[in-house]
């Protein structure tokens, strides 16, 4: 519109990237009435209909726009999210087909449903049927319907999908990406999303991603705030673009696709990132929520036993024994006192006992029977003194302290300065409600960047009697999550603190054995701070 008002060529208007051109456009246009502000909620419809008068004019430049477009490595990952099952619905109000072209190429060519204006009716048959994935047009697929780009036709949300959403908060989380708020209709209907189901809305909260240097939608700001009055978990999150975004979370799944593989070492070539470690002097970026792991086990014990054949034996020949035990490809792997080992296999035809070696190649493996043994050993040598409980069983990876903890006052002092509504000590007995809470942390081991990494996640755990008995009432979950919503930022790191000084005074300064006093046996020596990250240069 500039070059034709002002009788420029297009490349004489000069390059959009310079900031100097883009602000002498912007004058030009605020020198004239009527126009909206910069970043005004109607900029984009405005100059939309401005530009391009005619709705038929508008679809035909969309698909102009999209036409022969390829989805980058960003959207790839979406697909293999997709076709695994780890997402199942996008809500999106672009007319691009860069998602369903994702996942098709992971999914050897299978197209997923589409909804627009004009199949809006299928699409509560598809969600009561569970077929998914499903990608829905909020604003109409350019392919088949009339767009809705111009602030009339964005107004008013198709009543299908709009009611539609309302049923889909009662469900699922949501998280929001590359999507400005603008929208009164999609945004009406995020409201509508919360007000409709109260505290049950988005039970696996709402995060609203921005990039750096972007600013938070007033729309986006008062939809969180809102969330977070009524218990739902809520909050912004900063990333570096979409396809980081999508990439970290594709990673972080455990997922693995050819092509989507292949794309990520291509774009590595050309990306700086994040180190999780660093040496030299910059600045750190963030603090994790890992303990580097300095030194753990290299080797464990193998060998036969004809007289376990199952895992189910398997449990029971190492049930309430210092002993943990894997099963794969007709050997026992095991670790514990080698004595104690002999005593309890012999009995079941064991043969051909000896160490075998823990290579990085175990550690890697997505089913790695080693990684399970960590686990096992981690969990048995971290409940052996009286401060921490297992919910469940050795591989539920949930700790919780007990009522006689034996953390000295600086430790729960550390706790208790992080303010938290829900109380100043780490075991709490609600006696209204009759029930414990007690502070407790997942724990998980990932190897990434050639080192073993010991993550925690502070949260809660409820038991009825203070001790054993888990609190089964059905408005647990709403307990936890009222309890969990305020822990975010300052907080969140001051648990994080809390937890490091807390498992270092519950093993010998941050190093677990197993079993328990065996100086000769296997043990895990864990960082005294937590990692960071840094960004590579």
């Amino acid at each position: 519109m500039y070059a034709t008002e002002q009788r420029l060529h297009p490349e004489r208007a000069g390059p959009l990237a310079d900031p100097a051109i883009r602000d002498a456009i912007q004058r030009y246009f605020d020198s004239q009435d009527g126009t909206p502000v910069q970043d005004a909620d109607n900029e984009y419809s405005y100059y939309f209909k401005r530009a391009l008068s005619d709705p038929d004019d508008r679809r035909l430049y969309v698909a102009r726009m999209v036409r022969d477009k390829q989805p980058h490595y960003g959207y790839l990952c979406l697909g293999a999210l997709l076709a695994s099952g780890k997402i199942e619905l996008v809500w999106t109000p672009n007319f691009d087909t860069m998602t369903e072209q994702a996942y098709a190429l992971v999914s050897g060519g299978q197209i997923p449903p589409v909804i627009g204006r004009d199949t809006a009716r299928h699409l509560r048959m598809l969600l009561r049927d569970r077929r998914f994935p499903v990608i829905v047009k909020l604003h109409g697929d350019f392919r088949v319907d009339p767009l809705q780009n111009t602030e009339e036709e964005l107004s008013a949300l198709d009543k299908v999908p709009g009611d539609e959403f309302v049923d889909f908060a009662r469900s699922y989380g949501l998280v929001v990406v590359g999507y400005s708020g603008r929208d009164a209709s999609v945004m009406d209907a995020l409201d509508r999303g919360l007000r409709g189901n109260g505290i049950g809305a988005f039970p696996d909260g709402v995060y609203w991603c921005l990039r750096e240097g972007d600013r938070r939608p007033q729309r986006a700001a008062v939809l969180l705030s809102a969330a977070r009055a009524a218990k739902v978990r809520a909050a912004f999150v900063r990333i570096g673009d979409w396809d980081d975004f999508a990439s970290a979370l594709y990673k972080s799944c455990g997922l693995s696709h050819p092509k989507v593989d292949s794309e990520l070492a291509e774009a590595q070539r050309h990306r700086t990132g994040y180190a999780l470690h660093h040496s030299g002097k910059a600045d750190p970026v963030l603090k994790l929520n890992a303990i580097p792991v300095l030194s753990y086990p290299d080797s464990c014990f193998r060998f036969k036993a004809a007289g376990v054949d199952s895992w189910t034996k398997l449990r029971e020949v190492i049930d309430g024994k210092e002993v943990v035990a894997a099963l794969w490809k007709g050997n026992v792997y095991a670790m514990g006192g080698r004595m104690e080992i002999q005593r309890l296999f012999e009995p079941h035809d064991m043969r051909d006992l000896q160490p075998s070696p823990i290579t990085e190649t175990d550690l890697r493996a997505a089913d790695s029977r080693i990684i399970g043994l960590f686990y096992d050993a981690l969990a048995g040598g971290l409940t052996a003194r009286s401060g921490l409980k297992l919910a469940g069983s050795r591989r539920n990876r949930l700790l919780y302290l007990v009522t006689d903890h034996g953390l000295p006052p600086e430790i729960t002092d550390m706790f208790a300065a992080a303010e938290l509504v829900a109380g100043r000590d780490v075991v709490r007995h609600v006696r209204r409600s009759g029930y414990w809470m007690h502070e407790a942390v997942d724990f998980h081991l990932d190897y990434r960047e050639g080192r073993l990494w010991f993550l925690i996640r502070p949260t809660v755990f409820l038991t009825a009697d203070g001790a054993d008995e888990r609190w089964d009432d059905p408005s647990r979950p709403d307990v936890v999550r009222e309890a969990l919503v305020e822990r975010r930022n300052s907080k969140s790191s001051a648990l994080l603190s809390f937890w490091m000084k807390a498992i270092r005074h519950l093993t010998d300064d941050g190093t677990i054995r197993f079993p328990l006093g065996d100086e000769t046996g296997f043990a895990f020596r864990l960082h005294n701070g937590l990692g960071t990250s840094f960004r590579r240069s």
